[in-house]
């Protein structure tokens, strides 16, 4: 079953090499999250909560200005999607629709 991750994000971004690094909360859990989006549309990202450390590989579409990422479980399927309706590249916060 999918479910969708609701992130209270406010998130200062650093851009390095052309990934763009996010720090902000899931729910009430630090968080950093690690960008990559090519000019195909195509994205890749890690995220990790601070306080375990442990990366996980999030993986997904830009395609007009909505970002999806999907986190794939030990069978391949889609055990979360973050999703993220007005991204760009230039902006210095990430939010999901409907929280600021």
């Amino acid at each position: 079953m999918r479910k969708l991750i609701l992130i209270a994000l406010l998130l200062k971004v650093t851009v390095l090499f052309g990934q763009i690094n996010y720090h902000g909360t899931i729910g009430k859990f630090p968080v950093e999250l690690i960008t990559d989006v090519y000019s195909d549309g195509d994205a890749r990202a890690i995220y990790s909560y601070k306080n375990f450390d442990e990366p996980i590989e999030i993986n997904g579409r830009l395609v007009g200005t909505e970002l999806t990422l999907f986190e794939r479980g030990k069978k391949g399927d889609s055990v979360a999607i973050l999703q993220f309706a007005s991204y760009s590249k230039i902006s210095k916060s990430l939010s999901v629709p409907g929280r600021s």
